[in-house]
């Protein structure tokens, strides 16, 4: 098994070290010192990393860890290969887009200096452009005036015109729309969110949630119980996408293409989903004010496989090889007991690096690699044999004053309400 690198970014600097099953550090990566590196990433393949410490940005090659590229004198704060976020390319460089004012502007070719055609009739505040490669398609988010609805509107490149549009989706109470196409750019899934709930019924505002596809089907998808929606993903597979909503414990559904519920993950303290690069297993936790317990699911059988605890963690991501993930607790979210850990996905602990006494950990990522860099890893129910944490678990019992201390317990839950998992029509 090849070892994937791992980087961290720190007050210190940038370090670069190795996963399982090496966990030493990458040798012919110097690492940087400076208190001011701002950002770092790896292209979308890992043939580069790039890095900015404070003065200089610099880009390397993941093969041999040498200098490609140094821009001097830059204060940089973010950096993007393409194609990534705003300013959007299409997955093939083809088109670069971005917004002016209303409008959404397209440049082909890497010729900036001239503007191909425009989405100029419809207001646009937001849009997504699908990951579809020589085709190309658009989601726009329209906002309505008082009393009219929103529209989120489907184009495909370079038909704008306002007849020329695949699918209209109207929805009422939508001040924010975020977009979630599937990996292969057929459909999508649109989270509409409002600041403020005018009806009282939520703190967290009005949300909801409707699918388009391709072929011009639009839909609501219809949740079975009330409250936010904390997370919506797609299954790297695309066949299916799952959603954790509802006042706590929250409900986990997965749906298919035609918005139906195929599996009921039960209820639980979840507020966060993350599939591995393959599809194959699901990762539900919970995090920032749950106590971050994590259960990893095989997708495609639909069976509970491992469970951890996280706890503080502020990050959380799979490594390309399916099998492996991190979770790291980072600043300035919480500024102490920084460090990342390492876990298999049957739940055990293989690694774990706490950040060296009065230095803060900002940011830690896997190399990225291509998708047919590595095959889907087979499930094995066994757990695998790991580590005890360094840090004491907290106690599961709860506490009993002593004057109770010498009489039988009583049995009680806290979530007497708590569903278990089903197939629906079971």
């Amino acid at each position: 098994m090849t070892s994937i690198p791992i980087a961290a970014r720190s007050s210190s600097g940038i370090n670069l070290t190795l996963g399982p099953p090496n966990f030493g550090n990458v040798q012919d990566f110097n690492p940087v010192q400076s208190k001011s590196c701002r950002t770092m990433l790896f292209s979308p393949d890992g043939t580069y990393f790039a890095y900015v410490n404070g003065h200089v940005l610099k880009i390397v090659r993941t093969d041999n860890w040498k200098d490609v590229a140094v821009i001097e004198n830059t204060k940089a704060y973010h950096l993007a290969f393409s194609p990534k976020r705003e300013p959007q390319w299409s997955a093939d460089e083809k088109l670069f887009t971005r917004m002016v004012n209303t409008d959404v502007v397209f440049y082909e070719d890497l010729n900036f200096e001239r503007i191909v055609t425009r989405i100029n009739c419809h207001k646009v505040v937001s849009y997504k452009l699908s990951p579809n490669v020589g085709t190309y398609f658009v989601l726009c988010h329209t906002p309505g005036s008082p009393g009219q609805p929103s529209f989120g509107r489907l184009f495909k490149y370079p038909n704008f015109d306002g007849q020329q549009a695949i699918a209209n989706k109207s929805f009422f109470q939508a001040d924010k729309v975020d977009f979630y196409w599937n990996s292969k750019g057929n459909n999508a899934l649109l989270l509409t969110s409002t600041e403020v709930d005018k009806t009282g019924g939520s703190y967290y505002g009005k949300q909801g949630l409707h699918f388009v596809g391709l072929n011009g089907q639009t839909s609501m998808i219809t949740l079975s119980k009330e409250g936010p929606i904390y997370s919506v993903q797609w299954s790297p597979k695309n066949q299916e996408f799952c959603v954790i909503y509802g006042f706590m414990p929250a409900k986990t559904t997965i749906f298919n293409v035609k918005c139906e519920p195929v599996f009921e993950l039960g209820t639980g303290a979840r507020n966060s989903i993350y599939y591995n690069p393959h599809g194959n297993i699901l990762l539900l936790g919970g995090f920032g004010n749950l106590r971050g317990q994590i259960e990893l699911w095989d997708a495609v059988n639909k069976k509970k496989i491992g469970s951890c605890d996280a706890a503080d963690s502020t990050l959380l991501e799979w490594a390309a090889d399916g099998e492996h993930f991190l979770t790291a607790t980072t600043a300035p979210r919480l500024r102490i007991a920084n460090g990342y850990k390492i876990w298999h996905y049957s739940g055990a602990l293989l690694f774990e690096k706490p950040s060296p006494q009065q230095e803060e950990l900002y940011d830690v990522t896997w190399k990225s690699y291509s998708k047919s860099a590595y095959k889907e890893p087979t499930i094995i129910a066994k757990k695998v044999e790991g580590i005890a944490p360094s840090q004491p678990q907290a106690s599961t019992q709860a506490y009993r004053p002593p004057s109770a201390r010498n009489r039988p317990a009583v049995k009680f839950s806290l979530h007497d309400e708590e569903e278990p998992a089903y197939k629906p029509g079971i």
